[in-house]
């Protein structure tokens, strides 16, 4: 019974451990950044679900019998790992969407429209025209300090402080709208909300919070690439970006923005380094080939964990 139930531990943290190491040589060579959120999701999703799997097959070798329907239960679909998993990342789901939703509605009380935001939304409802996408709406946050971001999942908004209207003209605005119409594109919001769910049990161990972080520092690095090919100005970005720095706005947890200043000098850096070769679009990854790989991974991780076990009662049960 001990070798039985240590087996399905061992294996378990050894395919997560594994595919930990191999999302990190992946993301060592890979520029698409798809691939490189899709990869840091699978990473952050690993720790769960193995934990999730393991335990099924625990309750399997401890259930001793007595009700029928508990031990069909038990040896059927896996109902106990898709539960166990839910129950890990479902609520961190739910509070990261609450407290979005909360800050959105404090931002709206503390916005308003005005004829220098009218002038920036047609500049806005351009760059969304030249993305091929619905322009969201621009509102103007009545802050000094300086504050772009977009909020909303469905009807995303674009909020923008007092301070980028009086330090810049609204043609110096193309560089920040469209990095937040980047976000808009890669629905970074929605996506953001996910991996704060996967990332309850994943900030346990190092690798998880690796991933965390370095998901959150790439969608800026993306959004940033993405501005850079539809406005040809990574370097006024980059400007625009040396100046919020010399305003020393503080990071937290309150503001999905906030950006520390270590993250501000790598963006700066990557921006430069776009100058004189604006990239166009990064190759896509077509949703079917995502679809595919995640459930790959779940039926591995679903053999690996359930074929030690097994193998060993069909040699328990040989004469």
């Amino acid at each position: 019974m001990l070798v039985e139930l240590l087996f399905p531990v061992l294996g378990g943290a050894t395919f997560a451990l594994g595919l930990g190491y191999w999302t990190r040589v992946r993301l060592r060579d890979e520029r698409r950044w798809e691939c490189r959120r899709q990869a840091q999701l699978i990473e952050l999703a690993a720790p769960a679900a193995t934990g999730c799997l393991v335990l099924w097959h625990i309750l399997e070798d401890l259930q001793a019998g007595g009700l029928a329907w508990i031990a069909h239960g038990l040896a059927g679909l896996p109902l106990w790992p898709l539960l166990g998993f839910a129950a890990l990342t479902i609520p961190g789901v739910c509070v990261y969407i609450l407290r979005h939703l909360r800050l959105a509605d404090q931002l709206r009380a503390c916005s308003r429209t005005d004829a220098q935001v009218s002038e920036a939304q047609v500049l806005l409802d351009t760059l969304s025209a030249e993305a091929g996408m619905d322009a969201p709406l621009l509102r103007r946050l009545l802050t000094q300090k300086p504050v772009a971001l977009v909020m909303g999942f469905r009807r995303p908004v674009v909020y923008l402080s007092s301070w980028y209207f009086e330090q810049l003209s609204v043609e110096q605005l193309r560089p920040v709208l469209a990095h937040e119409l980047a976000h808009v594109a890669r629905q970074d919001n929605l996506l953001a909300a996910i991996a704060a769910g996967l990332s309850t049990a994943a900030s346990r161990i190092r690798l998880g919070r690796r991933a965390y972080k370095g998901f959150v520092r790439e969608r800026e690095l993306a959004a940033d690439e993405m501005a850079a090919s539809l406005t040809g100005q990574p370097l006024r970005l980059a400007n625009i970006l040396l100046k919020v720095l010399e305003e020393h706005v503080p990071s937290g947890d309150a503001c999905p923005c906030a950006t520390t200043g270590e993250d501000f000098e790598e963006r700066l850096e990557h921006l430069i380094g776009l100058h004189g070769e604006v990239p166009g679009p990064r190759p896509t990854v077509p949703g079917w080939r995502l679809a595919v790989t995640w459930l790959a991974f779940a039926c591995v991780a679903l053999l690996c964990a359930d074929l030690i076990p097994h193998c060993l009662d069909l040699l328990q049960q040989t004469p």
